[in-house]
């Protein structure tokens, strides 16, 4: 990677990085339902089965004024505000937010009964759904009153309701709830649908059985207009009073987007596994390019000892080194003879017998003669070893 190369990455990081600053906070996890936490639970996000979605938009083309809350506690709620706690959380932290939140004037609390599973191959769907324990729902239903209890798969005979409400329920195996602290506003033989009471602080309605504002089931029946006329009760239209439904229960919270959570989540999830399959291909084909550099051959040294040393290399791959001896050692007897004014149409060997046959001349070596042989014969021939002993 080249220096301007990398000036650019670097660049294009930064910049992202301060996009990525300037835009996340600014979402809440609300902000859309790709951030939900449980993408088909009883939520006004969802749009499953068992989602309150579809209650959500009908207040809101009734004209009645509908926010969302994640703040938790309850504490924010004005006095003229219906607070709609639906199918909270039961974990332990959850059911203390959610006893906070009991504490405001006007609450309408949604007992839990169901649960589900997404749709692998459909997004926000369900692809199987299960009722919740009962310890779950007295668990929530307790919050309210610690010595009710509830009957599942009652029966809905023998209706008896308040006159602020309007219309029977249309459910399947109704979920309903006994208790000595609430006044019925939508009772049966079994037990009560939906009831109230009065506290220190306000009023509380429970609503025993969530099927009554599902998704899917809300247009069934009477179940629409028995729902608005709950909330309605609840609330005061003449001082325009909200309702805000509570998702702090849910899991949701005030704090911005996680924007590795994002990438992890459907259907974002696609796209970084094609990012980071790219990445290993990137890295895979650019190996080669990093790490230390190859260390280079050295550099051939200047001067004749290089030049020696090199050659010999040559002739030693090569196999020529006896073809090199023997012109070495017909060199040395040449130039010999040359010295001792020699005849010169003499060849190698009669060379050596003419130079043998000289007053005070060494014996000259015989048969195959090496080239250290040769050289020293010279060197005695010539009187040479004896002017270096005279001059070490």
């Amino acid at each position: 990677m080249t220096a301007e190369q990398r000036n650019l990455a670097i660049g294009g990081a930064t910049l992202a990085a301060l996009l990525a600053a300037f835009i996340v906070p600014n979402y809440r996890r609300g902000a859309s339902s790709l951030s939900h936490p449980d993408p088909v639970g009883p939520t006004v996000y969802s749009k499953s089965a068992i989602g309150h979605l579809a209650f959500r938009s009908l207040l809101d083309d009734l004209g009645v004024p509908v926010s969302v809350s994640e703040s938790g506690s309850g504490r924010y709620v004005s006095g003229d505000s219906v607070l709609i706690v639906a199918e909270p959380r039961t974990d332990s932290e959850t059911l203390a937010e959610v006893r906070a939140m009991l504490t405001a004037r006007k609450v309408l609390l949604v007992l839990p009964k169901r649960t589900g599973t997404p749709d692998p191959h459909r997004p926000y769907w369900l692809a199987e759904d299960k009722l919740v324990s009962e310890m779950s729902v007295l668990a929530v239903l307790h919050l309210a009153d610690a010595d009710a209890a509830i009957v599942r798969d009652a029966s809905l005979a023998g209706l008896k309701g308040d006159s602020a409400l309007a219309g029977a329920p249309a459910i399947d195996h109704p979920q309903l709830m006994r208790s000595r602290a609430m006044h019925p506003l939508l009772a049966f033989a079994d037990g009560m649908l939906i009831g109230e009471m009065r506290t220190r602080t306000g009023r509380i309605a429970v609503l025993s059985d969530p099927d009554l504002i599902a998704n899917y089931n809300l247009a069934r029946g009477d179940n629409a207009p028995l729902a608005v006329s709950v909330v309605e009760h609840l609330r005061d239209e003449n001082s325009g009073g909200s309702v805000i439904f509570d998702e702090f229960s849910h899991g949701f919270s005030e704090k911005p987007f996680h924007i590795l959570g994002i990438l992890f989540q459907f259907p974002f999830v696609l796209v970084t596994v094609q990012m980071g399959l790219a990445a290993l291909v990137l890295i895979w084909a650019a190996a080669g390019r990093f790490g230390a550099p190859a260390p280079l051959a050295p550099a051939l040294e200047a001067g004749k000892r290089s030049l020696i040393d090199n050659a010999t290399r040559l002739l030693a791959q090569s196999g020529r080194i006896p073809d090199l001896s023997e012109r070495y050692c017909e060199e040395i007897v040449r130039d010999t003879g040359r010295q001792l004014r020699a005849p010169g149409d003499l060849d190698v060997r009669a060379l050596i017998a003419w130079i043998s046959r000289g007053p005070g001349a060494p014996k000259a070596p015989e048969g195959t003669i090496a080239p250290g042989q040769i050289w020293k014969w010279r060197k005695e021939l010539l009187g040479e070893s004896r002017k270096h002993a005279q001059f070490d």
